[in-house]
């Protein structure tokens, strides 16, 4: 691709390939970790975004980096990115926007959402989980995915035209069993986009990012790794309808490594620490009794040394454990506004497990019957 001098002022070159500049301030995240796969799928996305702004759609399993990527590459050209995500209850207006009174005079004006928005202006947007969105959204968006880039606003009687540097990216994850809720696109929709698929990482990969990502030793990392891999062939062996990372995902591969970030410095037996903060995590947040025993038995086959085990008694006990449970339990007895508790071991089990995702900043779903 040959620019002129005056339209070389409007791209930047990465990897070879000339993209539109962002009014943004051109910042790349030295942090970001980049391997052989993460390399290819960038180069993948420059690729199509040199030729024209086509809409993309990538497809890959979930903490595959789909949506980090972009969110890189729009920091390092200077664009503007937004987001949405979607699920089986977002509206149509959460894309187009919504009439609101005005701050200034408490009439009714129309407030643009985030697609439009993005389309006046010339940013990026991402349409996260799209395989969720509903087909009201989905039929809104054919327009748009033409080679015209319109979309006609009814609440203002508006056509839409997209601006030069407007680009529209979708994620999904493979519909299926794993994936609940997850419909298919049809062949007609998903023929709008050019489509990315991001393969899992391999397990050298891995290890390189949740190294360099958690601070964590890599003789750790492999371990991490090995107990996933272990995980999730047994449960494709013997839970066919629960999906391979049923027990185990990338997400919590990541969690539990950057509980020891936290942590990192401040123990005596970090095998131990790991061991305990893993069965904790994964253990914790399953009601079938084999699960967590097979999770027990395979933590415990990489990571406790001699005369070294998981106990629960122990983790959940009056005392906890003084590598995972007994500094959180402690605060917890110590807090005056819950002495009138009686603190059962199913109830130290839920407040601990509890307290732990609060201590490291991880999101919980509180799952149990009513009372």
């Amino acid at each position: 691709m040959i620019l002129s001098n005056e339209n070389a002022k409007n791209y930047l070159e990465l990897k070879h390939y000339f993209i539109l500049k962002g009014d943004q301030t051109l910042h790349q995240n030295e942090n970001y970790i980049f391997t052989e796969t993460v390399n290819e799928n960038l180069i993948n996305i420059i690729r199509v975004l040199s030729a024209k702004s086509y809409p993309i759609l990538l497809q890959g399993e979930t903490s595959v980096g789909k949506t980090s990527l972009i969110h890189w590459l729009a920091s390092a050209t200077g664009n503007k990115c937004l987001r949405i995500n979607n699920h089986e209850h977002t509206d149509l207006s959460e894309y187009l926007g919504t009439y609101t009174c005005s701050s200034n005079n408490g009439q009714l004006v129309f407030q643009d959402g985030p697609l439009i928005k993005a389309m006046r202006y010339g940013w990026w947007i991402i349409l996260d989980e799209l395989n969720l969105a509903s087909s009201d959204i989905l039929e809104a968006l054919n327009r748009l995915l033409d080679d015209n880039r319109q979309l006609y606003l009814s609440e203002t009687n508006e056509v839409i035209n997209a601006h030069e540097r407007f680009q529209l990216f979708a994620t999904q994850n493979p519909a299926g069993e794993q994936y609940a809720g997850r419909k298919r696109l049809s062949r007609a929709f998903r023929n709008r986009f050019i489509e990315l698929h991001f393969t899992n990482l391999p397990q050298n990969e891995l290890e390189i990012i949740i190294e360099k990502k958690c601070q964590l030793p890599k003789s750790y990392s492999k371990l991490l790794i090995q107990t996933m891999i272990d995980l999730q062939k047994y449960r494709s062996q013997k839970g066919i309808f629960s999906g391979k990372s049923s027990l185990i995902t990338l997400r919590d591969l990541f969690r539990w490594a950057q509980r020891y970030t936290k942590y990192q410095d401040t123990c005596e037996n970090y095998k131990q620490f790991l061991a305990e903060h893993g069965y904790l995590l994964l253990a914790g947040r399953s009601r079938n009794f084999e699960d967590r025993n097979l999770i027990k038995q395979i933590i415990e086959k990489y990571f406790c040394e001699k005369n070294m085990n998981i106990d629960e008694t122990i983790l959940f006990g009056d005392q906890g454990s003084q590598y995972s449970t007994r500094q959180i339990w402690k605060q917890i007895k110590e807090n005056n506004q819950l002495k009138h508790i009686v603190w059962t071991q199913p109830l130290r089990r839920f407040a601990i497990l509890c307290a732990l995702c609060v201590q490291f900043d991880e999101p919980t779903l509180l799952v149990g019957e009513t009372g």
